[in-house]
């Protein structure tokens, strides 16, 4: 499963490419909003913020940032892809299938990944709050949910096995992990976790 770059790199990255852009690539009233629904459509806020859509016609590309934050997203022939992200944070989400939705949001220096890649799935991750990270992947048809609320929780669920269900939740610094074809890993820490799959639960 891919790993996000850090969040200040990803964003360095894109400003920096975005800086040479013109004037109309800049976005007004303080964020960043990008919409695509054949061409990429990339965007700067004025405050600090990056969004990036890129979509091959398939499905609609929605990027919105706020608040120094950073997404991207990807359509392949695929499903719609949604990424938001506000308070220093960034998402990323992609959809290589059809019917297979990805939507990852992100808040309060969270980081979130959806990646969605067979027919018939889905993938949706959330994060919230300083170091905490979601992370949802589908590669056939099933559906991912990875949650993670308070700072320095972690959700990662994934599924391979078309029909499987995979939903991993976090709170307040608790680590899980979920899969439809191996044991799960709770540890909640100070906080909770949870998996609930065809893979197997705890929690």
């Amino acid at each position: 499963m891919r790993r996000l770059l850090p969040i200040t790199l990803l964003g360095f990255t894109l400003a920096a490419a975005l800086s040479i852009a013109p004037a109309s690539a800049l976005a007004a009233g303080g964020g960043a909003s990008c919409v695509s629904t054949g061409s990429v459509d990339a965007k700067v806020g004025t405050d600090g913020s990056t969004c990036d859509a890129d979509s091959d016609g398939s499905a609609k590309a929605t990027a919105n940032s706020k608040g120094d934050s950073t997404t991207f997203a990807t359509v392949t022939h695929g499903d719609k892809a949604t990424a938001v992200a506000t308070d220093k944070s960034f998402a990323d989400a992609e959809s290589e299938g059809a019917p297979c939705p990805a939507k990852a949001t992100a808040k309060h220096n969270g980081e979130s990944e959806a990646f969605c890649f067979g027919n018939g799935g889905s993938a949706t991750a959330s994060a919230s709050k300083l170091d905490s990270f979601a992370s949802a992947e589908s590669d056939a048809g099933c559906k991912t949910v990875a949650k993670a609320t308070g700072t320095k929780s972690s959700s990662n669920a994934t599924c391979s096995t078309p029909g499987g269900v995979v939903t991993v939740t976090t709170t307040n610094g608790g680590f899980a992990e979920g899969s439809d074809t191996d044991p799960p890993d709770c540890v909640p820490g100070p906080g909770t976790a949870k998996v609930r799959s065809t893979g197997g639960n705890c929690g």
